[in-house]
Order: structure tokens, then sequence, then C-alpha cells
């Protein structure tokens, strides 16, 4: 199984290590891309990643998960880029797993991905989704589409990832190794 994360300069850092961590820890190939072909983004709090590889030239053909963080302007930053947006479509059409946290669900939204989708995001960016179409949850999955809250809510996130693509098995075996307490799915489903 393999995953990409997107990272734009000012993505939160603490959401895409702590996503990309928990995947990890499951046995998922993480790909860390860079959407500037940039090898080191700088993300909102200043922290540089290391990059695994850039956009341009990659192909996202193998991925069976696709993860935006938030971030300011990171979030922003991934939606006003046009060839992520294809690259979503794509892997929406095909059924793969969609997942943002925090600020990162509106870039589903400008990409036209949430037509009857629930989700949830930071507060600061509740507005930009339709009523009713949203919940205060901290992690919620509707369909292939999974989002969650922000950074608090990181490790759940990839950790209802693992429980549904994996098992709850391995999602409770992670839980346990990170010191988490016993795997209790915060996820509501849609």
């Amino acid at each position: 199984m393999k995953a990409y994360v997107f990272l734009a300069p000012g993505f939160e850092e603490g959401e895409a290590v702590s996503t990309t961590d928990i995947l990890q820890r499951a046995g998922i190939d993480v790909c860390l891309t860079s959407i500037d072909d940039t090898e080191n983004v700088t993300g909102a709090r200043g922290f540089t990643i290391r990059a695994d590889s850039p956009f341009s030239g990659t192909d996202f053909s193998d991925g069976d998960i696709f993860f935006i963080p938030g971030g300011v302007p990171g979030a922003d930053n991934l939606a006003n880029f046009a060839p992520l947006g294809a690259v979503l479509k794509q892997a929406q059409s095909a059924g793969k797993t969609l997942c943002a946290i925090c600020a990162g669900p509106i870039v589903f939204q400008r990409f036209e991905l949430l037509t009857g989708v629930m989700v949830t995001s930071h507060s600061s960016v509740r507005d930009t989704f339709d009523p009713a179409y949203y919940s205060e949850a901290p992690v919620v999955k509707c369909g292939n589409i999974y989002t969650g809250r922000g950074l608090a809510w990181a490790l759940d996130l990839g950790l209802t990832i693992v429980e549904n693509l994996i098992s709850v098995k391995e999602a409770n075996r992670i839980s346990l190794a990170i010191e988490n307490g016993a795997w209790e799915p915060m996820m509501y489903e849609y």
C-alpha cells in the first residue's frame, strides 16, 4: 500500500509528520511529495522537511492514499496548484482514499471533490463548506474521503485510516505502541 503526502510551503508540520508516522508504523509506504519541486519544504512553524520526491515527474498511479495536511498558507498553496487537482480527481474516480486535515479539506472543496460528502475541518475554514455536509466531529469518514479537525486529531486520523484500510487490530497495536491506550475509534462515518 502506498500513500502520497503533498507538501507546499506553509504546510502544518505536526499534522503531516504525525499522520505519516502512523501510516508508516502500519507498513504503508509513504512518499512526501513537494508540489513546488524543491527538495526541502518549510512549514507554517518554520520546520523544514525533506521531500522524498518532486511533484513533477512523479507517477501517482501506484497511490492508494492521498493525504493533504493543513496549515496556512500551505493548504491555500495546495488548493491553488491545478496539477494536484487533476491527480486528486483521478484518484477519486479510481476509488482511492483521499484524506485531509485542518485547513486541508479546502483543497478538496476547491477541486470540487466534495459533492454530497460530509466533512470536518479546522473551525477557521468551516464557512467554506456547505453546512448541511459539515460535522464538528474530530474525524469524519464519508465514502473514500477522510477528514480531521486539526493537529490535536492527527494521530486519530492516521489510526482511523489504518483501522479502515488494514484492520482494527493493527490500529490497536499501533495505538498501544505509542502509549495512546487501546484504540477507540473517534470517527463518525456517513
